[in-house]
């Protein structure tokens, strides 16, 4: 599903996270300031895996603390390389958009930043999540032998997640928008880019970690109840068994 970008035009002037307030508007929650300033570990400093049980993806309020995020980064930075080439333009992009200047930065304090800006670094997020699950990658395995249902399905309810906060994100810019103006418009851009970093950006990159872990450690053998055989049109079922099939 296609994301259109809205420009809007600010002038010339910038504006810093550290110098807005965030007061309460409806949809985003209010949350604490960010500020990491800690460098991200090399693969060879990698800590143990994150982890990865097969539930649904936790909806944040507050940043993650330091240690996980460095250590999710950490990660996805050695799955990079170690996964089918078709995903490395997915994970090169969520790297560095977590430590790269802007709003949607997550190592380190947030850089100054325009709404322009804003928009752009959430929607070409937000494609990336879609790219994720197209059929050149994630999508790739709908068929396998080797991929888990459950594992498959659980990760197609993650998308869905994302897909529901980021919706919120983009409903309280929409209000936003509406009804702020010069200085209000400022503190309320502060808080809506905290809002998307902590309840969009965050839960995406431990998916990618959990997805590229999933990718990554596939077994060579078949495995059972796989998408392979749950996609199996059953021919001898009966009317009832086709329903539950569909």
């Amino acid at each position: 599903e296609a994301l259109v970008t809205r420009r809007l035009l600010l002038g010339d002037k910038a504006l810093h996270p550290s110098a807005l307030t965030l007061p309460t508007i409806s949809n985003v929650a209010v949350l604490t300031a960010l500020a990491v300033a800690a460098d991200a570990p090399t693969p060879e400093e990698l800590p143990p895996p994150l982890d990865t049980n097969d539930a649904l993806l936790p909806e944040m309020n507050s940043p993650m603390e330091s240690e996980a995020l460095q250590q999710a980064l950490a990660a996805l930075s050695a799955l990079r390389g170690a996964v089918p080439p078709p995903f490395n333009s997915v994970l090169a992009f969520v790297l560095d958009l977590a430590q790269r200047d802007g709003p949607l930065r997550l190592l380190g304090a947030p850089s100054p930043f325009e709404l322009p800006t804003f928009l752009d670094h959430l929607n070409a997020l937000a494609a990336r999540l879609n790219a994720l699950h197209e059929p050149q990658l994630l999508g790739h395995f709908v068929h396998s032998a080797h991929f888990s249902r459950d594992k498959y399905e659980l990760f197609a309810l993650h998308h869905i997640q994302m897909l529901m906060w980021l919706h919120r994100v983009q409903t309280g810019l929409q209000q936003g928008l509406a009804t702020k103006a010069g200085p209000e418009l400022a503190t309320f851009a502060g808080q809506i880019a905290h809002a998307a970093r902590v309840l969009f950006f965050q839960p995406l990159l431990l998916h990618c970690v959990q997805v590229m872990s999933c990718v990554h450690d596939l077994p060579n053998e078949e495995v059972p109840n796989s998408m392979a055989h749950a996609m199996r049109y059953p021919s001898d079922a009966n009317d009832a068994e086709l329903v539950c099939w569909l």
